[in-house]
């Protein structure tokens, strides 16, 4: 049993947006990718990992505080929006994030303004 290898690919589910979205689309594909990268998991494990629920883990996933969440920052296909320079993200409900307007200086090294919610 490898079940460490099975702690990280869920805690990458529930923490890597475009991970979570690529699980979506293809749980067996995404899973045997990791396995072709070099990840150890036996057939049993494959198996239940494949099993879940991608709605269950998106909805896991939108209960996740967003700063230990790793947002796709590009867009996964053309009738996804691109996020505007140095806005920040919000979460909502299935795992996903929308722009928001105001700049974080930490999304955006390049911006001025003072990031959102400290004190200079």
């Amino acid at each position: 049993m490898s079940q460490r290898n099975v702690e990280q690919v869920i805690g990458r589910l529930v923490t890597d947006e475009g991970f979570r979205r690529r699980f979506a689309a293809d749980p067996r594909a995404t899973v045997c990718g990791l396995i072709e990268g070099g990840l150890h998991l036996n057939s049993c494990e494959v198996r239940g990992l494949t099993a879940l629920d991608p709605e269950r883990v998106a909805r896991f996933a939108a209960a996740i505080h967003p700063c230990i969440q790793k947002v796709e920052l590009t867009a996964p296909d053309a009738d996804v929006e691109r996020r505007p320079r140095g806005s920040t993200y919000e979460r909502k409900a299935g795992g996903g994030a929308q722009p928001t307007p105001e700049t974080n200086s930490e999304l955006d090294p390049q911006s001025n303004a003072e990031p959102v919610g400290e004190t200079p």
